[in-house]
Parts: structure tokens; sequence; C-alpha cells
């Protein structure tokens, strides 16, 4: 049984995980996956008016950082915090491409991506290690 109580094994964008390690938490991990950030249901991000965008997530900071250096400081843009499942099917919605594929939704690449890891916890016990292995061999089998 794996505790919930203090994760044992994560998997996290490179930010989160380079932190865990700083903080001397990780004692392995694995770069699994470098996910793309698209946009979908737009053709230009600089004509845009209405943006939705997942407000804690890595890949609405960095199209923030895109947006700026594609259109300039001063272009005014409205963002809908939204979670992926209520996406209105009209206003274009920053996600991974992974997201945007499994939604069926057309999108345009950002030319952004974003590093995922796979790692496991200091004191993992014996069961916890041999679940991160698997997960780890399992993840490698579906790049």
């Amino acid at each position: 049984m794996i505790s919930i109580s203090k994760p044992s094994i994560i998997i996290a964008p490179y930010y989160v995980i380079k932190t865990l390690k700083e903080w001397d938490l990780i004692i392995h991990n694995e770069k699994i996956v470098s996910e793309q950030i698209v946009i979908t249901l737009s053709k230009n991000i600089c004509e845009e008016k209405v943006i939705a965008i997942n407000s804690f997530d890595l890949s609405s900071k960095l199209f923030q950082k895109k947006l700026i250096a594609e259109c300039g400081k001063d272009h005014k843009i409205d963002f809908n915090y939204v979670k992926i499942r209520e996406l209105t099917s009209n206003v274009p919605k920053v996600m991974y491409k992974s997201e945007a594929e499994k939604l069926g939704l057309p999108y345009s690449n950002l030319n952004i991506s974003v590093d995922f890891y796979i790692s496991l916890f200091k004191n993992a016990s014996n069961i916890e290690v041999e679940t991160y292995e698997k997960l780890r061999e399992f993840v490698k089998k579906l790049k």
C-alpha cells in the first residue's frame, strides 16, 4: 500500500522537481516526457481579446511570457481562469498538446515545452521503490 499522507512518487514539471531536489527530498528522478504547450482555436494570439488558461498551471505562466514577447507588454487581453472540463467551445484555451488531442480540438503550437519527470522521494519503502520502477518502465514504453 502506498501512503497518501506523504507522497513517495511524483510526476511533475521540472521546476517542481528542481525545488524538491534543492530541499533534499528526492532520491531519484528521471525525465519521462517533454510536453508542448498549445493554444486551441486561435491563428494569432495577438488578435485574441479573451483566452482561457489554468490559473495555477505552469503552462499559463509560460504562455503569458510568450504573449508579452510576441505582442508587447501593452497588449491587453482578458484571461478566463478555467479547468479544462469547463472549456467553452468558442474561447481559445492554453493547454498541453496531449490535452488538446484528447479533446479533439484544433490547436496552434506555441513553441514552448515543459519537461515532466517521475521522481522518488527519500525514505520510500521497498514497495514504493518497486512501484516507482514499474511506473517508470511503463511510462518509458508509452514514448
